[in-house]
């Protein structure tokens, strides 16, 4: 499965057909497990992502594997512990970044009325 993975991996950088976000989820390690690929991910955005796009995925994979064993790719958020050195791709990533180093952004949020998006 790992070289079948690395497969789709060079086949996302050379191909339009895969954006930034899905280089950054197939980038990640991932685990094999009675034919479960297992993603470990950042945050929610990229599991949706995984979820709309494994059925290509697992078509891609097939293909490079050269046989049509049936087989599923989940995701999960990492815990926070995990994500201590996580990169922020969201506006929203960014404001909770910001949020918790300077309590007061909440603060004026708040007293302002202002909705994240």
């Amino acid at each position: 499965m790992q070289e079948a993975w690395q497969k789709l991996i060079q086949k996302a950088k050379q191909s339009d057909e895969f954006d930034s976000t899905d280089r950054v989820i197939l980038e990640r390690e991932f685990t094999w497990e009675n034919n479960i690929l297992h993603l470990v991910l950042e945050n929610s955005l990229q599991v949706s992502v995984v979820r709309e796009k494994k059925g290509f995925w697992i078509k891609l994979l097939q293909g490079f594997l050269q046989n049509a064993t049936s087989f599923d790719i989940q995701a999960s958020i990492a815990p926070k512990e995990q994500l201590e050195n996580k990169i922020i791709y969201t506006n929203q990533d960014k404001w909770l970044f910001l949020a918790q180093k300077h309590q007061i952004l909440e603060d004026f949020r708040k007293r302002f009325g202002l909705i994240l998006e």
